[in-house]
């Protein structure tokens, strides 16, 4: 029993060094540090305590009270890790994750498409001020939800970019495509705003306007927005104070490029010039090009483009004539 006891003392002494880890990861990202660090420290630590070889070694699953110890932290982990990349009014990634993501996709040797969307909500400074702060804050949620259920693939990804600023990235999709999600995020934001009075005035919650059906998931999530909305008795998305629309509305930027020609931040600075460019002209829009046209992921047409910069093409032309 003594020995049992020693080897208890042990494992708790273990465990609590962990935990003294994890309290550091939360007091670094509370000081809202965007260094990878903290999130490797977050990934470490979560994976070395859900190892089998972990447990085996510390002997955790001889010890009843250990294990429960130990799952204690586990999901305390995960909590932080969650913490560090979801955007907590939204529920959707934020920024440290989005560039997470896009540093590994970037980071890929293969060749692929991506397209990225940049919106930003239409004069969403004077929907505050004229509606409120906490009216704002459902604003935003009904965006991330307008994204959530318009895109659907595994690698599709939207995150929230900062302020009223959202981004979506879109692997192996085409600017064409692009511009056909960045519809239906507006769609979408529109069904929801256009029904969200109907759905406070009789409190029937009938999302059967969304075709096809939302997951369970944002269902639950449009609830927790309808039920933050009758705190404020806020039965209405409209806008009031817009010029563009009596309605909340997006502008949105698209950009296409190829993860081994272009970097995120070269398709970032596009979608964002082209953001602005709706929002000079007339915003609740989408913008893919400004006079040019994008350069397709193709091989092929890759090579040329380097013979063409090369000069090889030109002296070919005067051999030719």
């Amino acid at each position: 029993m003594r020995q049992e006891n020693i080897k208890l003392k042990e494992e708790v002494c273990a465990l609590k060094g962990n935990n003294q880890s994890l309290k550091e990861a939360l007091r670094v990202i509370n000081q809202s540090r965007h260094d990878g660090n903290t999130l490797k420290l977050i990934r470490q630590i979560l994976g070395k305590l859900t190892s089998s070889e972990h447990l085996q070694n510390r002997g955790i699953t001889e010890s009843p009270n250990a294990a429960i110890f130990h799952q204690v932290l586990i999901n305390r982990a995960k909590k932080l890790e969650k913490l560090a990349f979801y955007d907590a009014l939204t529920q959707i990634p934020n920024r440290r994750k989005l560039n997470d993501v896009t540093d590994n996709f970037f980071a890929s040797r293969a060749q692929r498409e991506i397209a990225i969307l940049l919106l930003d909500a239409d004069h969403f400074r004077q929907f505050n001020d004229t509606l409120g702060h906490r009216a704002g804050d459902i604003a935003l949620k009904a965006i991330a939800l307008a994204m959530r259920i318009s895109v659907s693939r595994q690698d599709d990804f939207v995150s929230r970019y900062g302020g009223e600023e959202f981004c979506v990235l879109l692997p192996d999709t085409s600017l064409t495509g692009a511009v056909k999600v960045g519809h239906t995020i507006q769609r979408n934001l529109k069904l929801i705003v256009q029904n969200f009075g109907k759905i406070q005035l009789d409190g029937h919650l009938d999302l059967g306007f969304f075709q096809p059906e939302i997951s369970q998931e944002n269902l639950e999530f449009y609830k927790q927005i309808v039920e933050a909305a009758r705190e404020i008795q806020l039965d209405s998305l409209s806008h009031p104070a817009s010029p563009v629309s009596s309605e909340l509305t997006l502008s949105i930027g698209a950009s296409y490029g190829c993860s081994d020609r272009d970097t995120f931040e070269i398709l970032l600075q596009k979608a964002d010039t082209r953001l602005y460019h709706a929002k000079n002209t007339g915003r609740n829009k989408v913008v893919s090009s400004i006079g040019t046209e994008f350069v397709p992921c193709n091989p092929i047409i890759n090579a040329l483009n380097f013979v063409i910069e090369s000069g090889f093409l030109a002296m070919g032309a005067k051999i030719s004539k």
